[in-house]
């Protein structure tokens, strides 16, 4: 279904895995630049609108200097952002490595705002418009299920890329996997996500 929607409505660049050789990730079509703006704007409003409509929330410093990478469909047909992030000092545990807490609100919301790759959400790319921004955001629903498997110590104060994968979009539920990786492309998190979509006004 997701695979279709995109032969429809999105306007593809040729790639392949070497974009990102050193991330040793499995991309082969790259997504228009609009698509990639369009994942930022959700970005952009989790970190300026929430906040202003809502006052502070969880994790709000987690929401502030969003970055997309990039944007991809993998070799299934899967909807893929790449999010880099530094890794603060605000961050640390006592080990002074990135806390595991930390870690899985990293996973838990960056994997969800994967949902925002799908082109089938979008009217207008170029400058996306509030109401499909809404729509998106919307959808994004809340957790059934988070799971996060710490491979490798993820240090303080370095860059750390975050590979977002929407692979189940329904009408009733979300399934999300993500991973952490160091620029060499070392696997230092894992995680997947089941969300159940709501009704709900922010």
């Amino acid at each position: 279904m997701l695979r279709n929607s995109r032969k429809r409505k999105e306007s593809c660049l040729s790639a392949s895995s070497k974009c990102f050789p050193a991330l040793q990730i499995d991309l082969t079509v790259q997504l228009s630049m609009t698509i990639k703006n369009c994942v930022q704007a959700v970005c952009d409003f989790f970190t300026n609108d929430v906040k202003g409509a809502m006052g502070e929330v969880f994790a709000q410093k987690l929401h502030e200097n969003m970055k997309v990478h990039d944007v991809y469909v993998d070799s299934e047909g899967t909807p893929t952002v790449i999010f880099e992030l530094f890794t603060d000092p605000w961050m640390r545990n006592g080990h002074d490595i990135v806390h595991g807490g930390c870690l899985s609100t990293i996973v838990d919301f960056y994997s969800t705002l994967s949902l925002a790759a799908e082109p089938s959400f979008w009217s207008n790319t170029d400058e996306p418009p509030v109401d499909d921004i809404m729509n998106v955001v919307g959808q994004m629903g809340v957790s059934r299920a988070l799971s996060v498997q710490f491979i490798q110590a993820v240090p303080i104060n370095t860059t750390v890329y975050v590979v977002s994968k929407l692979v189940s979009n329904t009408k009733r539920n979300i399934y999300f996997t993500c991973t952490i990786k160091d620029k060499s492309g070392k696997v230092l998190v894992t995680g997947t996500h089941d969300k159940v979509k709501v009704t709900a006004k922010l």
